[in-house]
């Protein structure tokens, strides 16, 4: 019997010791004090947010907080689907929306570290339509469209309504679509947020050769361990998805729709490169680990830190800096209102990812929630108990 236990004891040993290193090799978690956090701080994110979860201002929530690429902080609380009573988890899936914005990005600087295109060059080289594109007064804009201005909202580039059959049309096609519309100013000499990503990942697909899902899959999904990123979630990330609510008139909880989750697992729409993905907490926080690392997972370089630096700084407009990178928006805190500053971005039903360079964290906050008065209730309950925590 001693001998069977001790086996058995070895055997356990040996599992862990194969195990922990694969864990470790993605988010390794540790304890806050080992990296400058106060426990206590940040054991205070659940209990507040089970309070916004009691007042109905969200169904859950999960939040994600590394620091210094360890995680100090890993939380579900509340439903993931309140009529069923199904409760949140660690690894319930969301739609990130528009946090979609700095993968596309990151897309289009892989090939800028390989040097199969530049930032400054014509769209045009890889999408001749751009050659046609005119402004509102139909004339030509005094120089090209560049890649740079895609990326950063400074391209003029219309935005136009959402049609029904607008994800049900290839990147390719629907590229020429958007490009048909007069630009609403010349290009690089102001900021309007757009479609410019969109036709970003089009030239990913343009230069690769490969479509742009295959080629996120392929390129950064991979390598990153991202199992749960995908624009079409499959029988078992449904499972996991978090329902989206709407507040209703009596400010309670209501259903609502999410337009890029089809109601049969067979139907794809086209992926949306400014805001189709799905994902969860570990794998979001996991890319922005990667982009606060300078480009390096694992051992192993995606992209080089001067392509991170380029995106992830503020664009300059006649030596102006902007509140937006390429694909990456700025967070910048005033003097008088400390808290947690760097770049990241947010989706339309109030995710939240925000890499703070100066403090070593990656935040993370994944609700499903739209039509709300006083939407940053939460992000800001959250962010600013990380911030507190930090010694």
């Amino acid at each position: 019997m001693t001998f069977t236990r001790s086996r058995s004891y070895l055997l356990v040993l040996l599992i862990g010791a194969l195990v922990a290193p694969l864990w470790a090799a993605e988010l390794p978690a540790v304890r806050p004090a080992a990296v400058g956090m106060e426990a206590d701080t940040l054991a205070q994110i659940p209990v507040q947010l089970k309070e916004l979860v009691a007042k109905q201002r969200i169904a859950g929530a999960v939040t994600l907080t590394l620091r210094h690429g360890k995680v100090v902080e890993f939380d579900a609380v509340g439903m993931a689907d309140l009529e069923n009573k199904r409760t949140m988890r660690k690894d319930s899936v969301f739609w990130i929306a528009s946090m979609t914005k700095p993968i596309v990005a990151t897309s289009v600087m892989l090939l800028v570290h390989e040097g199969k295109l530049s930032l400054d060059e014509p769209a045009s080289r890889f999408i001749p339509a751009f050659k046609q594109v005119k402004l509102r007064n139909g004339q030509t804009p005094a120089r090209e469209i560049t890649v740079r201005d895609l990326l950063s909202h400074t391209a003029g580039l219309a935005q136009p309504n959402r049609q029904p059959h607008d994800m049900s049309q290839s990147l390719a096609n629907y590229t020429s679509y958007l490009l048909r519309n007069p630009l609403n100013f010349e290009p690089g000499s102001q900021y309007e947020y757009g479609f410019g990503l969109t036709i970003a990942g089009r030239i990913v697909e343009a230069v690769s050769g490969l479509p742009y899902a295959q080629f996120l899959e392929e390129r950064l999904f991979k390598p990153l361990g991202m199992k749960n990123s995908t624009f079409w979630p499959n029988a078992d990330q449904r499972r996991r998805m978090a329902k989206t609510y709407k507040q209703d008139e009596q400010k309670r909880l209501a259903p609502a729709i999410c337009h890029f989750l089809t109601p049969d697992e067979t139907i794809r729409p086209e992926p949306e490169p400014s805001g189709g993905l799905f994902s969860t907490a570990q794998d979001y926080a996991t890319f922005l680990q990667m982009i606060a690392n300078g480009g390096e997972w694992n051992g192993v370089r995606l992209l080089s830190k001067q392509a991170v630096d380029e995106m992830t700084r503020p664009h300059v407009i006649n030596g102006q800096p902007l509140g937006y990178g390429l694909g990456w928006a700025q967070v910048r805190r005033p003097a008088n209102a400390p808290g947690l500053s760097g770049f990241g971005h947010g989706g339309a039903f109030s995710t939240n990812g925000l890499i703070d360079p100066q403090r070593g964290l990656v935040t993370v906050l994944m609700i499903q929630r739209t039509l709300f008065d006083n939407g940053g209730d939460v992000l800001n309950t959250f962010q600013d108990l990380v911030f507190k925590a930090v010694k």
